[in-house]
């Protein structure tokens, strides 16, 4: 995948160009489950609830710019799990 999530962290693993890129969400180390949820400007793409111990894979169209990038489950947010993404 072009972008590996997992628990507080985001790995480029082939870079983030503009353009269609497939988004692989490894929770499998995690204590708690999660989602995932990018935006920028009026588009915004997310997961489903990840469980503890599972994985999930996803494509988007990323435009150049920056997105951010958090879970949205409970105070997660609030507590740090947010990040900005630089695409193109």
């Amino acid at each position: 995948p072009a972008i590996a999530a997992g628990e507080n962290k985001l790995t480029f693993t082939a870079g983030a160009q503009e353009g269609t890129v497939t988004v692989e969400f490894n929770n499998s180390h995690a204590q708690d489950p999660h989602d995932l949820w990018l935006r920028k400007g009026g588009t915004t793409y997310s997961f489903d609830v990840v469980e503890k111990a599972e994985k999930a894979t996803r494509s988007f169209a990323l435009s150049a710019g920056t997105w951010t990038r958090w879970c949205n489950i409970g105070d997660h947010r609030q507590r740090g799990m947010v990040a900005t993404v630089t695409v193109g």
